[in-house]
């Protein structure tokens, strides 16, 4: 009854996600649901999804701390932007009962929007991917954990800035790129 009052399609919609899924602390999926707000209608989670998020609740309840997680996961579709969060009562006490997990692509629609929401040119690129002379490569030589953000010119009139972006693990996963056309001052 739960399931049909509050995970429709509807729900996807409104809360602008793809991806939504309960998992059991055994990695069991309760409840697990992919979008496509192209033909909106949601279908199964894909097999490679599902393994992934039962590790995601194994790896959660064996180390034991923390009430969430976000980030990203990648997939072969591509990456999400997801939040992981422990299921408690609502005063945050255990035992835990599993994980809710919401995502949605991490992809060019969500880039445009975040982009035309800052007033930014972003471009994003996977950590494994990158060409070693291209200025992704270059800026991922620079960025680190305790530094994550890198200033490149690029020529007298162009400058990139350069952003890393972690997995759920808090391990460096992407960099994305802002790009800005102006005259650079050399001193």
């Amino acid at each position: 009854a739960f399931e049909s009052a509050n995970l429709g399609d509807d729900t996807f919609r409104s809360l602008e996600l793809n991806l939504l899924a309960f998992v059991r602390p055994s990695g069991e999926v309760v409840y697990g649901r992919v979008y496509d707000p192209r033909t909106a209608q949601s279908a199964e989670l894909p097999a490679e999804v599902e393994r992934a998020l039962a590790d995601e609740a194994a790896a959660m309840h064996a180390v034991g701390g923390g009430l969430g997680r976000r980030g990203v996961l990648r997939f072969a579709d591509g990456p999400r932007l997801v939040a992981i969060r422990r299921i408690l009562r609502s005063d945050n006490s255990g035992p835990s009962r599993g994980i809710l997990v919401m995502g949605r692509p991490f992809d060019t629609e969500i880039l445009a929007h975040l982009g035309g929401a800052l007033d930014l040119a972003l471009t994003l690129r996977d950590l494994d991917d990158l060409p070693p002379a291209s200025d992704f490569g270059r800026a991922a030589v620079q960025v680190s954990r305790q530094d994550p953000i890198a200033i490149l010119p690029m020529s007298s009139e162009l400058i990139s800035g350069f952003g890393l972006i972690a997995d759920v693990h808090d391990r460096p996963a992407m960099v994305i790129r802002h790009q800005r056309t102006d005259q650079i001052n050399r001193f």
